[in-house]
């Protein structure tokens, strides 16, 4: 390979899958890199960097809506470690991330979502903040290691998104899906 091709290779940056929450195919997308943006609907209250972002604009055939999301690598490089004002993203706060969904050996306790309490207003965030329905708790075993993170104002068209997501998403797999047959076409007239 010429040096300048094996350069050129070498900068281009690993490109996110961009998909609606609703759309994830959690074994499918294990270890991918994604791009998710989402409405917070959990936040852990004895771990604030792990986070329920969800999709409030689900497709219609969905099974789940909602994806465990680690923070901890953006809080600890952002300028919310920076400022005086810095912050957590709030409950209820639209968000956009980046990251990459791995599938955990031990599966993350859920009890902070699943398990009602007496309600306590000084307490962070129980289930009862988070709305009922099984849509709302995400599988255990995946989280999305969140290496990008941005805030997203109340003017954000997260509908539109997700519709935009899903049109780009459907558009590469049958670019991919063209692409596999071709080549096993191909496979079978060689032989």
């Amino acid at each position: 390979m010429p040096a300048r091709s094996r350069l050129s290779t070498m900068s281009i940056p690993d490109q996110a899958l961009i998909l609606p929450i609703s759309d994830l195919s959690l074994n499918r997308e294990e270890n991918t890199k994604l791009r998710l943006a989402g409405t917070i609907t959990g936040i852990n209250p004895s771990n604030s960097s792990l986070i329920v972002l969800s999709d409030p604009h689900p497709a219609t055939t969905s099974t789940a809506s909602s994806v465990l999301v680690d923070l901890s690598l953006c809080i600890s490089n952002n300028s919310w470690r920076r400022g005086s004002d810095a912050k957590l993203p709030e409950l209820k706060s639209k968000l956009m991330v980046i990251g990459h969904l791995t599938r955990r050996a031990v599966r993350v306790d859920l009890e902070w979502l699943t398990k009602p309490k007496k309600r306590d207003l000084g307490e962070v965030q129980r289930k009862d903040s988070v709305g009922e329905g099984k849509q709302c708790v995400p599988n255990g075993y995946f989280v999305l290691e969140a290496i990008l993170c941005k805030p997203l104002d109340e003017s954000f068209h997260l509908a539109l998104w997700n519709h935009a997501a899903r049109l780009r998403s459907q558009n590469e797999w049958s670019h991919y899906y063209d692409q596999h047959t071709r080549s096993k076409g191909k496979r079978k007239a060689d032989t």
